[in-house]
């Protein structure tokens, strides 16, 4: 299964105006620089960076499936 959802800043964005939409259970990692507003019972981390570490790192802490 899924254990983290990496998304950029615009998907993160919209899907603030539907949370319905957003992963939850899971580990979102929005791609952005700019910190956003986090709904309550999601975990959310920003990240700007080098995506080949962001990748490395994930798969050292988690096994599961990682959904671009």
């Amino acid at each position: 299964g899924v254990g983290t959802a990496i998304m950029g800043a615009r998907t993160y964005a919209q899907s603030l105006a539907h949370p319905e939409r957003m992963l939850a259970g899971v580990r979102n990692i929005v791609l952005s620089a700019t910190e956003m507003e986090v709904p309550s019972g999601i975990e959310v981390e920003f990240y700007a960076g080098d995506l080949g570490k962001l990748v490395e790192r994930i798969r050292k802490e988690d096994e599961r499936d990682i959904y671009v």
